[in-house]
């Protein structure tokens, strides 16, 4: 995670995930490396010196938001799965890091990074979702938030 405020949130959790686990002894539970939260891991001039348009203006060409590539972050609503394929967005929860690490322990998927020219704050759950895989007869479908 990329939040200071959110970076025990993960231990309200863990008795569901033992309840899982020790129900399935086929369950994997793994995690990703937690940040540090140090100002180094951030673009603090993303948040200090630009107003909302000049921050969106920069994540619309160059993708650049308040995160840098010092240490990995990302935010499980960062990723959608699609069969065999999972697509991250890029923004303010994950960077380029987390797509790295996603590749390198997660070889069985195909993982694609995405850009929604918009505002660059949402995560890909409210952007982008599956209706419908392609079959042998038909495209697929996926709903997108373009506002």
């Amino acid at each position: 995670m990329s939040q200071r405020c959110r970076y025990f949130e993960i231990y309200n959790y863990r008795p569901f995930i033992y309840d899982l686990m020790k129900k399935d002894r086929n369950f994997r539970w793994l995690s990703a490396p937690k940040p540090t939260m140090s100002d180094k891991m951030y673009n603090l001039e993303f948040w200090y010196n630009m107003d909302d348009k000049q921050r969106n203006d920069l994540y619309n060409a160059t993708f650049e938001t308040s995160l840098n590539e010092e240490e990995m972050a990302f935010d499980a609503a960062d990723i959608i799965k699609c069969g065999k394929d999972l697509f991250l967005r890029k923004s303010q929860t994950a960077n380029n890091l987390s797509l790295w690490w996603l590749r390198s322990n997660f070889p069985e998927f195909r993982i694609h990074l995405t850009h929604h020219f918009n505002d660059y704050t949402r995560h890909n759950d409210c952007e982008l979702i599956p209706l419908r895989p392609p079959t042998s007869g038909s495209e697929g479908i996926v709903l997108m938030n373009v506002t």
